[in-house]
C-alpha cells in the first residue's frame, strides 16, 4: 500500500493520510480537531459560550434584580417582602453560595446593613422576610433603600438599589364594658372602660351625641385621653338623652372599632320612672351585647354577669346612680359560647335576663 506494508490496505495511514501518523478524528467529526469545535456545554459546532460571570451559556446578568418590595398585610409594620431574580451563576448543583439582604440605615454616615441572608439552590427568583426600621405613616416618610448581595464561587455581585416601606396594618381593639353614670349633683356625666391589651396603644377617643346611632367618623371626638374614665363637665343636662361611643388608636393612628352606644337620659319633671331590667339586644350576640335599665330613684345599682353554674364571671357596674334611663355594653369576647344571666340588684330591685353567646 501506500505506507510499503504488504496488503496492508493503507491501514497504517493516519486521518490526514499521513503513514504511521497520529491524527485522530474528533468526536466532532474533524480530523486532528483535538475537540476546538465544542462549545462550552460539549456540542459540535454549538454557540454556547462563557459568560462574565462564568457561566456556560449564562444571560450575563450576575447580579441579583429586585423586581418588588411589599409591605406584610395585617401586622404591626417593620417588616417588608424584598422579592428578587436570581444571579445567572446561581446553579441548580448545591454549592456554599448564598444571598444577603442589606438595608441603608441612615444613622450618621448612610450604613448598608446585613438584615437577612439564605442559600442559593438554582431557583428562578427568591423572597426574603426582612425588617423595616420605621414604618410609613402621615406624618412620617418610611421609604428604605434595600439591595442583594449575590455571593457565587464564580464572584460576588451587587443588586441595583429598590425602595419600599412597610406600615402598620392593625388596629387595636375595641374597649370593653364600656359604662356610663350620672353623678350625684345630676349634670355631670361618669363614662368608664376596661383598658385594650394591645401593646400597640396610644390613645382613646370619646365621641358624643344627642342623637342614636349616630356615626362616629362623621364627627370629632369629644375628647382623646389614655385614662380608664372621663367626667363629662359640659353635660348640661336638659330634658332629653346623650349617647356615647368609644374607640382605641395606636400610635401609628390606627383606630379600632367604635363600640356600642352607651346613653343616659334626663327625666322631665312629670316624668316617674320604675325599676326595670330590658331585654338586652342583640341576643343571642357575638361578643357584644347593650343592656339597657331604668333607674327610679338615687341607688347604688351592680350590674353582674353569671353562668349557668351560678358563679359570677363579669361585674359591669356597681356605682350610685341618679333617677335616670341607662345602657350599659358587655363584651363577651373572652369568653365561651353559652347562656349567660345578667343579673341587676339595687336597694329595692332585683331583675334577671338571660342572653346567649354565640361564637
Amino acid at each position: 500500500d501506500d505506507c510499503g506494508v504488504c496488503d496492508g490496505n493503507n491501514e497504517d495511514q493516519d486521518c490526514n493520510g499521513e503513514c504511521f501518523g497520529d491524527a485522530v478524528v474528533d468526536d466532532c467529526g474533524v480530523c486532528n480537531g483535538n475537540n476546538a469545535d465544542q462549545d462550552c456545554n460539549g456540542e459540535c459546532f454549538g454557540d454556547a459560550v462563557v459568560d462574565e460571570c462564568g457561566v456556560c451559556g449564562g444571560d450575563g446578568f450576575c447580579a441579583p434584580v429586585i423586581y418588588e418590595i411589599i409591605d406584610i398585610p395585617e401586622d404591626q409594620g417593620g417588616r417588608v417582602y424584598v422579592s428578587f431574580y436570581s444571579s445567572s451563576a446561581d446553579t441548580d448543583t448545591l454549592r456554599n453560595e448564598m444571598y444577603t439582604v442589606e438595608r441603608l440605615d441612615p444613622d450618621g454616615d448612610d450604613e448598608w446593613v446585613a438584615v437577612m441572608s439564605g442559600g442559593a439552590y438554582g431557583q428562578e427568583y427568591y423572597i426574603y422576610e426582612v425588617p423595616t426600621l420605621i414604618n410609613d405613616t402621615e406624618d412620617q416618610d418610611g421609604t428604605t433603600s434595600f439591595r442583594v448581595i449575590a455571593s457565587m464561587e464564580e464572584g460576588n455581585w451587587v443588586s441595583d438599589v429598590f425602595e419600599g416601606f412597610s406600615t402598620d396594618d392593625l388596629a387595636p381593639s375595641t374597649p370593653g364594658n364600656f359604662s356610663i353614670e350620672m353623678l350625684e349633683n345630676g349634670s355631670d356625666i361618669e363614662l368608664s372602660w376596661n383598658p385594650v391589651e394591645d401593646n400597640d396603644f396610644s390613645y382613646y377617643s370619646i365621641y358624643k351625641s344627642e342623637e342614636s346611632g349616630f356615626d362616629p367618623s362623621l364627627i370629632d371626638p369629644l375628647i382623646t385621653l389614655s385614662n380608664l374614665s372621663y367626667i363629662d363637665l359640659d353635660a348640661i343636662m336638659e330634658e332629653g338623652s346623650y349617647y356615647y361611643r368609644i374607640s382605641a388608636t395606636d400610635h401609628n393612628e390606627n383606630e379600632g372599632e367604635y363600640s356600642d352606644e352607651v346613653s343616659t337620659s334626663l327625666l322631665s319633671l312629670s316624668e316617674v320612672l320604675e325599676f326595670s331590667l330590658k331585654e338586652c339586644y342583640p341576643n343571642p350576640f357575638n361578643p357584644t351585647t347593650t343592656i339597657s335599665y331604668d333607674v327610679a330613684k338615687l341607688s347604688n345599682v351592680k350590674i353582674s354577669i353569671y353562668n349557668t353554674k351560678g358563679q359570677l364571671v363579669d361585674v359591669l357596674s356597681n356605682k350610685l346612680h341618679q333617677p335616670g334611663k341607662y345602657s350599659i355594653v358587655w363584651n363577651a369576647i373572652e369568653f365561651t359560647s353559652g347562656v349567660y344571666f345578667v343579673h341587676l340588684h339595687s336597694e329595692d330591685f332585683l331583675a334577671t335576663k338571660k342572653v346567649m353567646l354565640i361564637k
